[in-house]
């Protein structure tokens, strides 16, 4: 199978390209982490391989909408509820 019929057809049965289905997983379990644990937002980043902090939180906004101390911030919010 070529690239190209790889790309296409993960995209008929996902809805997204690999690149983008790897990135919004990366996203959802650096949410995760960020809500169940008191690693800094440094930590979680390089755990998830982004290379730093700052690109980190300017993918993980363009996803979520807000920013991980923001994300966070509301998760425990949420749980003190």
């Amino acid at each position: 199978m070529s690239v190209e019929r790889f790309i296409r057809s993960f995209r008929e049965h996902t809805g997204q390209t690999p690149a983008s289905y790897v990135l919004s997983t990366r996203i959802r379990l650096s949410g995760e982490a960020l809500a169940l644990t008191d690693k800094t937002i440094d930590q979680i980043a390089i755990e998830f391989g982004f290379p730093n902090r700052h690109y980190f939180s300017r993918m993980f906004a363009r996803q979520v909408g807000c920013g991980p101390s923001e994300f966070r911030q509301r998760q425990r919010d949420r749980k003190g509820r």
